[in-house]
């Protein structure tokens, strides 16, 4: 993972540097990440893929559980389906926009989106994020 991250330090950089477009930064952030995955990011969280189009980059990651059992685990809890949700997209945007290397990112132009299956495939949150 370490390497990963000075890779992306490095295209970054580099393009700022020799002015390449955002949708190129974008295919080649894409392309060393895909060498990286799957990568299980919690006990409850899979990065499977990243795609890129244009200037955005989706990170398709994958729930560990179905939709029952965090239906019942909220329930437990006192929280809503929206709750959580709101709550997911700011866990996102807040680790985007805490982060040097994909804050560099949107700064030059660029977009993510983070896409959130559950464990039988069943589509669950699709967040967007392009300004910090």
């Amino acid at each position: 993972m370490k390497k990963l991250i000075l890779f992306l330090v490095f295209i970054l950089f580099s393009s700022l540097a020799y002015g390449k477009d955002i949708r190129q930064v974008a295919k080649e952030i894409q392309e060393e990440m895909s060498n990286q995955l799957p990568q299980k990011l919690s006990k409850n969280l899979l990065l499977r893929t990243v795609m890129s189009y244009n200037e955005t980059l989706t990170f398709n990651a994958m729930l560990l559980y179905n939709k029952n059992y965090l239906q019942t685990r909220l329930l437990q809890s006192g929280r809503t389906m929206d709750s959580i949700k709101d709550q997911m997209k700011q866990m996102a945007k807040n680790i985007v926009c805490s982060s040097p290397i994909l804050l560099s990112f949107i700064n030059l132009g660029g977009k993510l989106q983070y896409n959130y299956v559950f464990q039988n495939g069943e589509h669950y949150l699709l967040t967007k994020i392009d300004n910090c």
